[in-house]
């Protein structure tokens, strides 16, 4: 059986247009960058994006409020760490969370790296110490020549672990998940796709780095919660709660929906986890959206 599902992609005003061709389903990743990005050698790219918003002519994009617009490149790239919204639409949760994470990182908040998983993940904290925030940078993820965790060396656009899924792409996928939840349905964390920097954020051959990498990341709200759904007998979630991030991970065609990556935090003081007591946040969208559908 075959699927002619129509993806969607953001375009440069952070909405949305149907793609001209009717063939397998397609997301086109980095539709204001192109896939110029691709032209510029990895090594180039690990040492700075400078390069690449030259090569796109990508000078300008959504800033918070407490920011200033970029009118060079030259100005874009300093060594102040900074965070700016490149794609998804001016919604107030993305834009109230992007202004808490830069604030925090002017203040000299340092990212702390998560330990699990394949790709690096890194917290996002506030002034008080709080969690706010995950963010994954699209150079980090399995394969790609900055991760830290798994020898890959890839560059962006060569397949990844699942083939359908190019290296580099799982970023705009998470924030495709997050738009396409319409209403929040269900219940995917307000997510963003950014250009952030950090020295904290890894570098292969870093030495050769003079000032702060930056780094096309997907940026999330950072959900407290109590377990994972692995931690839990399935009799404690209702059988709506569950239908929801069924039905969404079969309209987003998500490969990778487990136990560990749904969230579980507990509704109201209740002591123990009754079936309506427990709410289910699904995370980890970066494997949703493929070219082609496994057989």
């Amino acid at each position: 059986m075959s699927f002619f599902t129509m993806a969607v992609a953001v375009d440069q005003h952070h909405g949305f247009k149907p793609f001209n061709r009717s063939q397998r389903c397609r997301l086109q990743s980095f539709t204001q960058l192109e896939y110029n990005i691709l032209e510029v050698g990895h090594k180039d790219l690990a040492h700075s994006l400078k390069q690449v918003f030259e090569v796109a002519n990508f000078h300008r994009s959504f800033s918070t409020p407490c920011l200033s617009f970029a009118t060079n490149v030259e100005q874009e790239y300093d060594t102040h760490p900074r965070i700016q919204i490149i794609g998804g639409p001016r919604l107030p949760r993305t834009n109230a969370l992007v202004i808490e994470v830069a604030m925090a990182i002017a203040s000299g908040v340092v990212p702390m790296p998560v330990s699990n998983g394949l790709g690096a993940t890194y917290f996002l904290r506030n002034r008080r110490g709080e969690t706010i925030a995950v963010t994954k940078p699209i150079d980090e993820e399995p394969l790609a020549f900055n991760n830290p965790k798994v020898s890959g060396g890839s560059m962006l656009g060569q397949p990844g672990i699942n083939r359908s899924i190019r290296v580099g792409e799982t970023g705009i996928r998470e924030l495709a998940a997050y738009l396409l939840d319409h209403g929040g349905f269900a219940g995917v964390p307000a997510t963003a796709l950014v250009k952030i920097s950090h020295v904290a954020f890894h570098v292969n051959e870093a030495t050769a780095i003079s000032a702060s990498p930056y780094k096309i990341a997907s940026l999330q709200n950072f959900i407290s919660h109590d377990f994972d759904a692995g931690n839990l007998g399935p009799s404690c979630f209702s059988v709506a709660s569950v239908h929801k991030i069924g039905i969404f991970d079969l309209r987003i065609l998500n490969l990778d929906r487990h136990a560990g990556n749904i969230l579980v935090k507990k509704r109201g003081q209740h002591e123990n986890f009754a079936v309506e007591a427990a709410e289910l946040v699904p995370i980890d969208h970066g494997l949703c959206l493929p070219t082609r559908v496994p057989r």
